[in-house]
């Protein structure tokens, strides 16, 4: 059966990988919005998973900011967890390799802070011929005045802005399968609202 057509903007499940952007220890005191954001990652990580889908994980200088932290640790399996002294994800030459190696295609890209690390990276994965979605609710900054000047920076070099529900739906792109079922059941349970609701 011949496969159908779609728009190269929507992001697919193959050829592609999801980036978590140093969300160290040292960061969650003075992020504003800290706790939708982890439950927002969680929950993105989770429905990546369903559909065995790469996850790359970096953490800036950890010796001095710590360690990603525990909440979305625990919900990360089989991830590529890397270190960096520069901004940019992309200075890591590791990192670079092995998503060429996977002959990745596309990234959701998540984490803090939007206007530094996340941007730098972004543009950088952009300049290396990426195609990189930036999941808008799953990114913050300790100004939240400095993720909008990050997501407008972001969305002018060419990224996609997009948001937790809109990547993991595009991913699914038909509903019926067992996968589907399994992101069903992931919203059925999702507590994300109740959280914004309290």
């Amino acid at each position: 059966m011949e496969s159908v057509k779609r728009h190269p903007n929507l992001f697919n499940k193959n050829d592609s990988a999801l980036l978590v952007v140093d969300y160290q220890e040292r960061f969650v005191k003075v992020l504003p919005d800290n706790k939708n954001t982890i439950e927002n990652i969680k929950f993105l990580i989770h429905g990546f998973n369903i559909y065995n889908v790469p996850v790359f994980v970096s953490e800036q200088v950890p010796e001095k900011l710590g360690h990603t932290v525990q909440d979305i640790k625990d919900v990360v399996r089989d991830a590529f967890l890397f270190s960096k002294k520069p901004m940019s994800c992309c200075g890591n030459v590791e990192f670079l390799g092995e998503l060429k190696k996977k002959n990745i295609k596309q990234i959701a890209v998540c984490g803090i802070e939007a206007h530094v690390c996340v941007q730098q990276t972004t543009l950088d994965l952009l300049w290396h011929g990426f195609q990189v979605h930036v999941i808008s609710d799953a990114i913050t900054s300790r100004v939240l005045h400095n993720k909008g000047i990050g997501i407008e920076k972001m969305r002018s070099a060419g990224a996609i802005i997009s948001s937790v529900e809109t990547v993991l739906f595009e991913m699914a792109y038909e509903a019926g399968n067992e996968e589907f079922k399994k992101l069903q059941q992931l919203f059925k349970n999702d507590t994300r609202q109740m959280m914004r609701d309290a």
